[in-house]
């Protein structure tokens, strides 16, 4: 019974490293999911501005041809 306490004590610092363990894990795990999101968001963002400037470049394109067709003519 002498070490009743020290058995308490050493079972209650076990539980509380495991559970601050569990703990960290699961936030590090939503953070995860989180910068995953930002990503994919910054993935769509940049095909947008890509296809943006794929429409912009043809635009420049086509006017350049009906000026070059006005100048033969």
């Amino acid at each position: 019974m002498e070490n009743l306490g020290l058995i308490v004590a050493l079972l209650g610092s076990a539980f509380t490293i495991v559970a601050a363990m569990i703990a960290m894990m699961l936030w590090v795990r939503s953070e995860a999911n989180a910068d995953r999101r930002d990503i994919v968001n910054l993935i769509v963002a940049i095909k947008e501005d890509v296809h943006a400037i794929q429409l912009e470049v043809k635009n420049f394109h086509g006017r350049l041809c009906d000026i070059e067709a006005r100048r033969k003519t």
